[in-house]
């Protein structure tokens, strides 16, 4: 199960962030490092104050649930998501490292996503 924490209680002792590997309208990428395994991981940063919607209770519980089912879901076309850390400003979700490109590049380069 996803553990959504507070990022000032677990994130810099889980993991630790390195260079931004991407950029979108509501925040960065950066390469994270698990500190127990080693293991890479995207680590999205979203802006909650650049978010078109506001994450009030409701939401943020919608939002918690979706994570939740994300956790559970093992597949090979789906990101796994880890972990979901939380400041007043920021969520920080560390998801799978996935090579390639965005998917928008592998459609545009391929015309189209499988085969």
């Amino acid at each position: 199960m996803v553990k959504w924490q507070e990022a000032e209680s677990g994130l810099s002792k889980k993991y630790e962030l390195r260079t931004t590997i991407g950029t979108g309208s509501f925040g960065v990428v950066k390469l994270g490092i698990d500190r127990n395994t080693g293991q890479h991981v995207a680590m999205k940063q979203i802006d909650k104050k650049k978010c078109e919607w506001k994450l009030d209770k409701k939401k943020l519980g919608v939002l918690k649930n979706e994570f939740e089912v994300l956790q559970q879901i093992d597949h090979k076309n789906i990101i796994k998501l880890f972990d979901v850390f939380e400041t007043d400003d920021t969520l920080f979700i560390a998801l799978e490292m996935a090579s390639g490109g965005t998917l928008q590049q592998r459609i545009i380069q391929n015309g189209h996503l499988f085969g």
